[in-house]
């Protein structure tokens, strides 16, 4: 009996190191939230000074005086920084589209509430 017993423990003994050591690719986490889903809620989470500066997020006007921070929606908005707008920034075939009458809130300006610069995908 112990024969046996000792021939099932060393089965088990493989197939636990087998299962423990083996070199192959982990099983990939399904329920894993993908890259752009987390790049729409991180930007979200952006103010507008920190939306205006990032390379990834882009400040859309969301009604007259109100902005939100959004996943971009071509790859023209990807690099590109609307603080420091100019239309050679925007990628090869892009179309720059200035600002109109948009004030970051860290500038104080006559004119205010309107669309900040954008680099947007021809139509």
């Amino acid at each position: 009996m112990k024969r046996g017993w000792c021939r099932v423990m060393a089965i088990a003994g493989v197939v636990l190191w087998a299962a423990c050591c083996s070199t192959s690719p982990p099983v990939p986490d399904v329920t894993a939230p993908d890259v752009e889903s987390t790049r729409r809620s991180d930007c979200a989470t952006l103010g507008e000074l920190a939306c205006l500066d990032s390379l990834e997020c882009t400040l859309r006007q969301a009604e007259p005086g109100g902005y939100l921070c959004a996943a971009p929606a071509s790859d023209c908005e990807i690099g590109f920084a609307q603080r420091s707008a100019r239309p050679e920034d925007c990628a090869e075939g892009c179309i720059f589209v200035p600002a109109q009458c948009y004030c970051s809130p860290d500038v104080t300006c006559i004119c205010g509430g309107g669309p900040p610069a954008q680099c947007m995908a021809p139509q």
